[in-house]
C-alpha cells in the first residue's frame, strides 16, 4: 500500500470515529471493479488511485446528504464512471489526458 492509500485509510478511521453520522464507507474495490473503471473511462489508472480504491470504493451516500466534508462524499466506482462520462460530454475534444511523469 502506498503513502496515499495509508493516509486515506487513516482519514477513513478518523471520519468513522469522529463523525459517526457520516455516510458509511464501502469495502475496497475488487480487481474487477478497478478493471471496469479503467475500461469504461478509457484511462490507465495510476497505482496510487488503484491502492486508494482498494481501501474503500467510496461512501454509500445515495442522497448525497451525509458526506463528511460539507456534505461531499468520496465517490463510488460507478459515480467516478458517471462523472467521467459527464465531464467528457461537456469538454469533448478539449480534454487531454494527464501524463504521469
Amino acid at each position: 500500500m502506498n503513502q496515499t492509500a495509508r493516509e486515506f485509510a487513516r482519514l477513513r478511521r478518523i471520519i468513522e470515529r469522529e463523525l459517526p453520522g457520516a455516510a458509511p464507507f464501502l469495502p475496497g474495490a475488487s480487481e474487477q471493479e478497478l478493471d471496469r473503471l479503467a475500461t469504461e473511462t478509457g484511462l490507465v489508472l495510476p497505482a496510487e488511485l488503484r491502492d486508494l480504491l482498494r481501501v474503500s470504493a467510496g461512501q454509500d451516500d445515495p442522497d448525497q446528504l451525509n458526506g463528511p466534508l460539507n456534505f461531499h462524499h468520496f465517490l463510488t466506482v460507478d459515480e467516478i464512471i458517471e462523472m467521467h462520462r459527464m465531464l467528457t460530454d461537456v469538454v469533448g475534444d478539449l480534454a487531454e489526458p494527464v501524463v504521469s511523469r
